[in-house]
């Protein structure tokens, strides 16, 4: 979770150094930003749920493997 804080924020950062070169920001481009950083926080949870996923479905698959051999040795 950290970790995808730290991604946003650093996401906000760049996009407001690309949309921002002076300290002149019209209504349009925060509005800009605010849409790009909404579709990036949208794909950086997606990936993180799709990793959390991942991890839960190799650590199952891991036990399952871990109860076979222990009833395979009995």
């Amino acid at each position: 979770m950290e970790g995808m804080v730290i991604a946003i924020n650093t996401a906000a950062k760049v996009l407001r150094t690309i949309a921002m070169p002076t300290a002149k920001a019209t209504f349009t481009d925060c509005s800009q930003i605010k849409e790009k950083l909404a579709i990036i926080r949208a794909e950086i949870i997606a990936k993180a749920k799709l990793t959390t996923i991942s991890l839960f479905r190799k650590a199952k698959l891991f036990t399952f493997c871990e109860e076979s051999r222990r009833i395979s040795k009995a």
